[in-house]
């Protein structure tokens, strides 16, 4: 029974393969071609009628379109593409568009602008700036990240040298940093103390001004305040003065002062400055004036009583500019209490 089922089942099958297409009747989509000798064959699709093109094809890295292939048939990139610029070889070597392995002379780099594109090895190198000189005399050279660089000209190439540089006033040449680019006094020159800007209350050293040099210890002198002078010999700190030694900060009281014939020092100015006849020396008796009753500002020897004229005495200013006392003296022929014409050099203190 079952013999007798399978018999139409045959021949139903035989007639289904008889009437189905052949790729003759197939039309290829685009970027498809019509496979040779396979026009009888049964068929209805691109995978068994046809064969792909070279335009369905997307280039890897390394590689660029060429759409003089789009016709060829083909699925690699060995077949559809170019090689570029960037398939570089480890030996520094490249394959450019022509699958040539070339490496550009001396002198010349591959270009960058080229990566994405195939050529030849005229088109894959440009000039470098090896290939340019600069005018060296006058302070013109190539900085060395630039040797590498693409260029056209040597303006593209060379820039300005310490060489060429001129220092400021309060600068001087440093030849060391002749090659030396982007100049500048800091960069090119040494700085001058007469450049150097000093800390707040020190004072710039005028012995030091054409001397090299850009710290305050080199160039500058500090204020005497912190200077310790020797007590020994009688010295005290300058009132202002700067500097780093004791004659640049020091002067002599007069506790050290030899006063000249027939002067005498004066006691209570043994710690007065500066250290000379006219601050610490007196002529003799003026201690003995001082025992005497000096007038106050205002007063004057007229205001006196004939009994108190001679236990007074005045001090003024004299034509030397200097403070003498004179004593209060009773003019009989006026009957009036004046200072005596008879005047003493000596110190107001």
């Amino acid at each position: 029974f079952a013999g007798l089922v399978l018999v139409p089942c045959l021949a139903i099958a035989s007639k289904l393969r008889a009437g189905r297409a052949t790729c003759d009747a197939w039309s290829c989509s685009e970027g498809y071609v019509p496979k040779l000798g396979v026009k009888a064959l049964e068929g209805a699709s691109n995978e068994e009628c046809c064969l792909a093109t070279c335009k369905l094809h997307d280039c890897s890295d390394g590689f660029v379109a060429n759409s003089s292939y789009d016709s060829n048939t083909g699925a690699s990139d060995a077949e559809c593409c170019d090689k570029t610029c960037s398939a570089a070889l480890e030996d520094g070597s490249f394959m450019c568009g022509t699958n040539e392995k070339v490496a550009c002379d001396s002198g010349y780099i591959l270009d960058q602008t080229k990566l994405e594109e195939g050529g030849t090895k005229d088109d894959c190198c440009v000039k470098s700036c090896e290939l340019f000189t600069c005018d060296a005399q006058h302070g013109f050279g190539i900085p060395p990240q630039k040797r590498s660089q693409q260029a056209e000209r040597s303006e593209d190439c060379c820039e300005r040298q310490c060489r060429s540089h001129v220092c400021s006033d309060g600068w001087t040449k440093d030849h060391t940093h002749d090659e030396a680019f982007d100049p500048s006094d800091e960069m090119c020159c040494l700085m001058q103390c007469q450049s150097f800007q000093c800390p707040a209350g020190w004072i710039s050293n005028p012995a030091k001004k054409g001397m090299i040099g850009n710290t305050a210890e080199i160039c500058c002198l500090p204020p005497c305040d912190s200077h310790n002078c020797s007590a020994q010999a009688n010295t005290v700190v300058k009132d202002g003065a700067h500097g780093r030694t004791d004659e640049a900060c020091c002067e002599k009281t007069c506790a050290a002062h030899s006063c000249s014939k027939g002067l005498v020092a004066v006691e209570v100015r043994a710690q007065s400055v500066p250290g000379d006849d006219a601050t610490c020396c007196e002529v003799k008796g003026c201690e003995e004036m001082r025992k005497l009753t000096k007038l106050k500002s205002g007063e004057s020897c007229n205001a006196l009583a004939k009994e108190d004229c001679g236990s007074h005495f005045g001090s003024f200013v004299n034509s030397k500019k200097r403070a003498v006392f004179a004593r209060c003296d009773f003019d009989r022929s006026l009957g009036l209490c004046r200072l005596s014409s008879n005047e003493s050099d000596c110190v107001d203190h």
